[in-house]
């Protein structure tokens, strides 16, 4: 069958459009397709670029405690700082119906005829530390007096508010000798000048000197004077400078009431004028005692309680400024530096006791009970100094000598004391201020 020209062109024309239409649908159709994933990339990209943006917009704030108490502080972000967040949504409320009745818990209120104690802030480390403050409070429960709150920090577990715990009433404090208000140090007052009465004193014979003077001199006596009189030291109140066997449970400590540990025989009762006349101070920290001092340590800066002394200020000169002595034990030696010239020693001693006696403070200089130099030269040295300045000497060493071991601990080093000699030498020096304060009528 023969197809005519016109039917051939139609034919062709209508299978031409076809396949134009269908190869038409498929590129619109991978258009359609390309244009889906640049649209969900672009969403990504959005998504991204808003939490960039957000992140970039916290700022950090220190965090402030205005107005808030120790016990509902917040937790602390790290460094201290609480993040600003970006504006949110306004929350919507939703109100939610209860289910199970609420359990309210009761709490008595206080009482207003309860008493109520203000809290106190008192420094106690450098400015600026965690732990630069603590609080003392008294709450009232139940009418009792709350014991002091702990420093600063987290608890170790969540309070519970609504029980209520015994606490204990604080036991009463003995007022402070140190700086009472009838012994205020002058202000400005003149030094005392210092007497050299002895300029050839050598200490040769410090070996018989009894343990306990037999006279103060009236060189001693005068500085004492001065110091209360001029100066307004404390004429009740004593003083220590040494290592770690003049610490207070080392050294005359027992003698204070709060301690009370020691016993007189009937003989010793006289010694009581003395306990009670210096009381308060026997155990007294001093200063200018710490382990390892040395006669070159209570001279410098670098062996003062930053926390407690001025800047610049010696060992020796800060515990005379706080607690203000009118009388003080030289307790130095057991440190030295072996196979060091003892002629240091005696140019660093003999600085401390001027010193001292310009400030108005009496001194009181200890024979050691061990032999660390190798030659006793270091006593011989301390009664020198005060055959210098006709000042007391604590004999402690002609003591030591009736001591197994000569009072000194065999199983360390047979440097330092023994305990059991602590006691003997607390005693025998006990003795000495009785000494002092009966030549001085005192007591």
């Amino acid at each position: 069958m023969k197809h005519s020209p016109l039917l051939k062109f139609v034919c062709l024309l209508i299978l031409a459009m076809a396949f134009s239409i269908v190869f038409t649908g498929c590129n619109k159709s991978n258009a359609t397709e390309k244009n889906t994933e640049q649209q969900a990339l672009a969403l990504v990209a959005t998504a991204r670029t808003t939490r960039e943006s957000s992140a970039q917009s916290v700022s950090f704030q220190p965090l402030s405690f205005s107005g808030l108490s120790n016990e509902n502080d917040p937790t602390p972000y790290p460094d201290g700082y609480l993040p600003t967040l970006p504006p949110q949504p306004t929350a919507q409320p939703v109100v939610i119906q209860p289910t199970v009745p609420l359990q309210i818990a009761h709490v008595n209120p206080v009482e207003p005829t309860q008493e109520l104690i203000p809290i106190v802030i008192v420094p106690t480390q450098q400015p600026d530390s965690p732990e630069s403050y603590s609080v003392s409070a008294s709450i009232p429960v139940s009418g009792q007096v709350a014991t002091s709150i702990p420093k600063f920090g987290f608890p170790e577990a969540e309070p519970n508010p609504f029980v209520e715990s015994p606490v204990e009433a604080p036991a009463a404090q003995p007022a402070d000798p140190a700086a009472p208000a009838t012994a205020t140090a002058v202000e400005n007052a003149p030094l005392y000048t210092p007497v050299v009465v002895n300029p050839k004193a050598d200490g040769a014979n410090w070996r018989t000197l009894p343990v306990v003077p037999e006279h103060i001199s009236k060189t001693a006596m005068d500085i004492y004077r001065y110091g209360v009189e001029k100066m307004g030291r404390n004429g009740r109140f004593f003083s220590k400078i040494g290592d770690c066997h003049s610490f207070e449970n080392v050294f005359l400590g027992e003698y204070d009431y709060q301690v009370g540990s020691y016993t007189l025989s009937d003989s010793d009762l006289y010694l009581e004028h003395a306990i009670n006349y210096f009381q308060g101070a026997f155990n007294s920290m001093s200063y200018a005692v710490s382990n390892g001092m040395s006669a070159a340590s209570a001279l410098t800066t670098i062996w003062s309680d930053p926390y407690a002394c001025n800047y610049g200020e010696s060992a020796l000169l800060c515990e005379v400024r706080i607690h203000n002595p009118s009388l003080i034990f030289i307790n130095l030696g057991t440190n030295w530096v072996v196979g060091t010239d003892t002629a240091v020693y005696e140019d660093y001693l003999d600085e401390i006791v001027f010193k001292l006696i310009q400030n108005g403070v009496l001194p009181i200089l200890t024979t050691k009970a061990d032999n660390i130099e190798g030659n006793n030269m270091l006593n011989q040295i301390t009664v020198a100094i005060a055959q210098k300045y006709d000042l007391p000497v604590f004999n402690f060493w002609a003591e030591a000598q009736k001591l197994p071991n000569g009072g000194l601990d065999a199983t360390r080093d047979n440097i330092h004391l023994a305990a059991e000699s602590w006691p003997i030498r607390s005693y025998w020096a006990l003795k000495v201020l009785y000494k002092i304060g009966h030549d001085l009528n005192l007591f």
